[in-house]
């Protein structure tokens, strides 16, 4: 549901690359989610074959008092740490943040396309489940 939320949208096929899961799951979880109201499927504008997924309000509200949840119960933990818990935390957390945010900008870029064909099954192929 997170993923829809953020891909507004977003059809079957590219759901089940986002999480890396077969077809027919994917048909049958976002089954199992508009029975219970969750999800809305709809013919996409762009192509009549395609199905696009969309949060109902139903399924907004509930990630909605998900979160609400998640926040009150991180706050009580976090409340009962110790001032120094909570600054070693605060330490490890802005560690890991600088750590992935170098990570991604030492990330080499895409490389210039020299013409050249990689051949079939060199593992550059992209798995969609």
């Amino acid at each position: 549901m997170y993923v829809i939320e953020r891909r507004e949208g977003i059809n079957l096929r590219q759901l089940g690359a986002e999480l890396d899961a077969a077809p027919s799951s994917v048909s049958r979880l976002c089954d199992r989610l508009e029975a219970i109201g969750f999800v809305r499927r709809s013919s996409s504008a762009a192509s009549r074959r395609e199905v696009e997924l969309r949060l109902s309000a139903q399924g907004r509200a509930y990630l909605d008092r998900l979160r609400a949840r998640r926040e009150e119960r991180l706050a009580a933990a976090l409340a009962r740490a110790s001032p120094a818990s909570r600054a070693r935390l605060m330490e490890a957390v802005e560690t890991i943040r600088v750590a992935l945010t170098g990570a991604v900008r030492a990330e080499p870029a895409e490389p210039p396309d020299t013409g050249t064909q990689r051949p079939p099954g060199d593992g550059a192929e992209r798995r969609t489940g």
